[in-house]
């Protein structure tokens, strides 16, 4: 990719998609801010499956203290983190490459998570992001511009579009939608690049779930931006990375390399 668009040596600004990157929201004992990493890596490491160490990134969570879906509020000692982990192993590893062709890494950000930042910003509403992706639906639930929840299912749209089956398309979408909320509201925000009529799509959406569903404009420079090369829609995330990079001073995009500071660079992108 490099050597292709004549990047030559640089910076860059490694982005991991959402089969790189975990995220759980935790509550953890007081503590300083380095012993608090290494506590929720460890109850990282202990949740997965796979071995292999974590690194982790923490951001305030944006329900702490607050009910979720008519709950308590919580009543737990310590405090509430959303905390972000990606395979320190592959991490490395992809950092590597890029040095081998003169680039150095000086970030590395979780694209679900500057996905929120555009959709949701400081907005107290849950704000719902929803894509049609190749062969599945991707969901992120974002508030006050952090992601809360994904979900993916998997999911053939363009065949029933081609079909013209466009109703079951919505109908699938809805279920999905109303699983992930679990009975809170949101205001739901589509990427339109996976439908044919993004504004037709927003409106039954709405009908069929009784929430605001609309194509987000910013969302919608994204999916164009797509549309115009010949990458998947997981260019989309890529331009939602460089986007919350480009404004990191305000956005503060989760950044696996928060101590380092370097100046703005190209993307490298690893699906």
């Amino acid at each position: 990719f490099a050597r292709r668009h004549g990047l030559g040596k640089g910076r860059a600004v490694l982005v991991l998609g959402d089969s790189q990157v975990i995220s759980e929201r935790l509550c953890l004992p007081k503590a300083s801010g380095r012993i608090l990493r290494q506590m929720a890596a460890r109850e990282m490491e202990r949740r997965r499956e796979e071995e292999g160490g974590l690194t982790v990134q923490l951001t305030e969570d944006p329900l702490a203290g607050e009910k979720w879906n008519g709950g308590e509020k919580p009543e737990e000692e310590g405090v509430r983190r959303l905390v972000w982990a990606a395979d320190e192993g592959r991490l490395k590893e992809g950092i590597e490459i890029l040095r081998e062709e003169g680039i150095s890494c000086e970030s590395v950000l979780a694209a679900p998570d500057c996905l929120c930042l555009l959709a949701s910003g400081g907005s107290q509403e849950y704000v719902l992001t929803a894509g049609l992706f190749e062969n599945e639906i991707r969901l992120y639930l974002g508030r006050k511009g952090r992601c809360l929840k994904r979900r993916r299912s998997p999911f053939r749209a363009g065949v029933l579009f081609r079909e013209q089956m466009d109703e079951l398309v919505f109908e699938e979408l809805a279920e999905q939608t109303q699983a992930i909320l679990e009975g809170e509201r949101a205001v739901i925000r589509l990427l339109p690049g996976g439908f044919p009529d993004g504004l037709r799509a927003a409106g039954a959406l709405s009908r069929l779930t009784g929430l605001t569903c609309q194509v987000e404009e910013r969302l919608a420079e994204l999916a164009r931006w797509e549309e115009e090369t010949t990458a998947g829609p997981e260019t989309v995330l890529l331009q939602a990375a460089a986007l919350a990079w480009e404004d990191r001073r305000s956005m503060r995009p989760v950044n696996f390399f928060a101590g380092m500071k370097g100046r703005r660079g190209s993307l490298a992108g690893i699906k």
